[in-house]
């Protein structure tokens, strides 16, 4: 029995084997329902150009805000969406209407943005940009 090893470890090595195997062999991630259907897009804030100043241009920047989703009858739908840095968000959802409600950060005070109809279609992202205004003319 000298120079063998233990049945057990030869099955534990094995296995071990197969796993990382399988974990890293695959190219393809596997499909998961509603990965590939939803709303993506932008938030973003505008309206921040005073008013004395001759400015040629002023565009909207990124934002980071919240966005509630709701369906047609009101209920919310997942979780809050949250923008990145660059204000781009993405949120898988299933086929149909929706409404994007923009969180305003505090509550009765600018800025504040308007709620966003958008239907999603089954096997495409819907784009769309939710614009918050700073009130500011």
């Amino acid at each position: 029995m000298r120079g063998r090893l233990p049945r057990y470890f030869v099955l534990l090595v094995a296995g071990g084997a197969m796993v990382a195997v399988t974990a890293c062999g695959s190219a393809r991630p596997a499909r998961r329902v509603g990965t590939h259907t939803g709303v993506m897009g932008r938030i973003t804030l505008g309206g921040g150009c005073p008013v004395a100043r001759q400015v040629v241009s002023c565009p909207d920047r990124p934002f980071v805000a919240q966005v509630k989703v709701v369906n047609t009858s009101g209920r919310p739908v997942g979780n809050t969406i949250r923008s990145d840095a660059a204000g781009r968000f993405r949120v898988a959802l299933a086929p149909g209407a929706y409404k994007l409600i923009p969180l305003n950060p505090r509550p009765n005070v600018p800025p504040a943005a308007s709620p966003v109809s958008v239907k999603v279609v089954a096997g495409r992202y819907s784009i769309v940009t939710v614009r918050y205004d700073t009130g500011i003319r």
